[in-house]
């Protein structure tokens, strides 16, 4: 064997091996790339180039048939996580890539994230100017009323703790419970429209309210609950504010 044949099988080699090992480099991006997007991308985001990631691993791009009046879509390439790829495969999701698609991926879960945010703003201001709810409790059994709010977590426990604390301050006219600032940030989630109390031909409205100490206060700094009654079509005033 002349040393021109000699060289060019070296090559040859050497290119083989290279190509080999590239290739199961790709292969093994890909399932990075597949279990990434599994794991980090909204269920049921549509992806760029009419590709489809399904639960289970598969990666599928399609697209529409150029046949007349055949509205039929064909498979482009179909891979799966932990499978062999063929080499035809391969070169179709390299292809994908260098036509863009990390870049459209990008853009879309921008433009999805930009509107979410903005639908969250927009309902969340509607939601501000609808009247809330009261919490309807009975007089005479709100202890068992609020128990049952608890077990069906329709109410968290210790909110449900702080409300038979706080009605109970309210019955004998003593200093209502701490209102710790996680208690605060609940009652604001389920108390914006206060209680009402349901006695026999009687409905009594209150709002739950926060005492603030002023900074200077020297005989209590303690932040505490108290029910404040309320009236149906209107509300109170300090006498300064009108």
């Amino acid at each position: 064997m002349n040393d021109s044949l000699t060289e060019s099988v070296a090559r040859l080699h050497r290119a083989g091996s290279e190509d080999s090992h590239q290739t199961q480099k790709l292969r093994n991006a890909v399932d990075n790339l597949l279990t990434w997007m599994i794991q980090n991308l909204p269920t049921g985001f549509t992806l760029p180039y009419d590709c489809t990631l399904y639960p289970n691993g598969n990666f599928v791009r399609v697209e529409l048939t150029n046949a007349p009046f055949d509205t039929s879509f064909r498979t482009v390439f179909n891979i799966s996580i932990g499978k062999e790829y063929s080499r035809e495969e391969l070169f179709h999701f390299s292809e994908l890539i260098a036509n863009g698609f990390f870049k459209k991926l990008i853009d879309k879960l921008a433009t999805e994230s930009a509107e979410f945010e903005k639908t969250v703003e927009q309902t969340e201001s509607f939601l501000e100017t609808v009247a809330p709810t009261p919490l309807l409790l009975h007089f005479s059994s709100y202890w068992s009323d609020l128990e049952q709010l608890a077990r069906e977590r329709k109410l968290p426990r210790d909110l449900v703790d702080c409300l038979m604390a706080l009605i109970n301050s309210h019955n004998h006219n003593t200093i209502g419970p701490e209102a710790k600032p996680h208690l605060i940030g609940e009652a604001k989630k389920y108390l914006q429209g206060g209680i009402l109390l349901i006695r026999i031909n009687e409905e009594m409205f209150y709002d739950v309210m926060v005492f603030v100490p002023n900074k200077n206060q020297e005989v209590t700094k303690r932040f505490f609950f108290k029910l404040m009654p309320k009236c149906k079509g209107g509300q109170f005033r300090h006498l300064k504010e009108l």
